[in-house]
């Protein structure tokens, strides 16, 4: 007997399944990335969005706290997507570089700058002589 005879028709059947199954995964990721590229051009910027809660608003839909949260989150989003820095930040902008801020939630704390959530000021710094690369502490 010969046993390579007797093998060819497993090895053909297998290597049938392993093009089938290369065909499929080719056929998925092209369906996903069709998928996923009909998602992004059907999404609705924050303009448009924007622009659909104003109408909802004055229809009465929604509250007007309700639009400004709305209104709020959208332009948090927007600064994310973009990737703005405030003009501090920018090279060649007046002043230190500072950190972007969100929207304050409803109902969240949020002192002013130098102030504490009482509205007390906060302390001076205090400088004890470390060396100049020692960062400034404050008194608690």
């Amino acid at each position: 007997m010969n046993t390579g005879q007797n093998l060819t028709p497993y090895i053909v059947t297998v290597g049938v399944l392993i093009v089938v199954v290369i065909v499929a995964g080719l056929v998925l990721v092209a369906l996903r990335a069709r998928l996923n590229g009909a998602d992004e051009q059907g999404e609705m910027g924050a303009g448009g969005m924007l622009e659909t809660m104003r109408a909802m608003r004055d229809r009465g839909e929604i509250s007007e706290e309700e639009y400004r949260t709305a209104q709020a989150a959208l332009v948090v989003r927007a600064g994310r997507e973009r990737g703005e820095n405030s003009g501090a930040d920018q090279a060649g902008g007046p002043g230190p570089a500072r950190a972007r801020t969100r929207a304050p939630l409803p109902g969240e704390l949020v002192a002013r700058p130098g102030y504490d959530l009482t509205g007390e000021p906060l302390p001076p710094p205090v400088r004890d002589g470390g060396g100049e690369n020692r960062p400034d502490s404050r008194r608690v």
